[in-house]
């Protein structure tokens, strides 16, 4: 890396203008990438004498960075895309500047110190942004292992209630919920006196769709069981997509009929 020799320059910065009053000079128009160049000097000449040391710019209708170029000591002043802001630069003699931009835009050059915008940060239009540092980045409240914070919460998602039973001597029963909508619970109870013929293992399917999602072998025997209640199945599919699809259904069957009982089907899609 070399540095060249330190340029000297004349400049004004915090003094006070020669005619006792402060002035301003303002630009306004359409830029574009075509440099403007502007003559302090001559316009000292044709106007008051005019030494700018700042300037406002307002670059909230422009789609490009404004950018003055001070000389003689070729120094830029680049006011953001769609931003409004406040610049100092050094003031040398002799001073000139060009300007570029792309779209309606208006500056106000001054020979007084200004203020600079406090740290204030202008961003417009989409930005790309790579945090390499920490990792992860901290969060309130805490991240856990995977990154999430911890706090959440649940909407419940509006659902419709679908019923079917099978009877005894029947062996299936078909549910046609609304088109598109997904399963989101199930729950199946056998009563208590349920029973076969002859006690065996029979096996329940549950399709929907045209497709199996859940098979399960149960025993029944002759004699009714005793006490209150039968058998219950709940099947919980809040977390998954099982979609009925455009015209499907959902259909409970059992390989062979009960002697005696009923099935009760409540489904919930939403």
């Amino acid at each position: 890396m070399s540095i060249s020799t330190p340029q000297q320059n004349s400049v004004s910065n915090y003094l006070v203008p020669a005619a006792g009053q402060t002035h301003a000079a303002t630009l306004s128009g359409i830029f574009t990438a075509t440099p403007v160049l502007i003559d302090w000097r001559q316009f000292s000449i044709d106007n008051f004498p005019f030494q700018p040391q700042g300037v406002f710019i307002d670059n909230s209708a422009g789609v490009a960075p404004i950018v003055i170029n001070i000389q003689p000591i070729n120094y830029n002043v680049s006011c953001a895309t769609g931003a409004v802001g406040q610049f100092q630069f050094p003031a040398p003699d002799n001073q000139t500047c060009t300007i570029t931009g792309n779209g309606q835009a208006t500056i106000v050059f001054v020979d007084f110190p200004v203020l600079p915008n406090a740290g204030q940060t202008n961003i417009a239009g989409t930005v790309d942004v790579n945090v390499i540092s920490p990792s992860p980045l901290p969060t309130s409240p805490t991240a856990n292992a995977g990154g999430l914070p911890y706090q959440t919460q649940e909407r419940p998602l509006p659902v419709v209630a679908w019923y079917g039973t099978i009877a005894a001597g029947a062996t299936t029963a078909t549910i046609t919920p609304a088109a598109n909508t997904n399963l989101r619970k199930l729950k199946i109870t056998f009563s208590n006196n349920s029973t076969l013929a002859v006690a065996a293992t029979i096996l329940m399917t549950v399709i929907l769709n045209g497709t199996a999602i859940y098979m399960e072998n149960l025993y029944f025997p002759t004699t009714p069981t005793l006490g209150v209640g039968g058998e219950l199945i709940k099947l919980d599919f809040e977390m998954l997509a099982l979609n009925v699809g455009a015209a499907g259904t959902l259909v409970v069957t059992l390989a062979s009929a009960l002697t005696t009982g009923i099935v009760d089907i409540n489904a919930y899609f939403g």
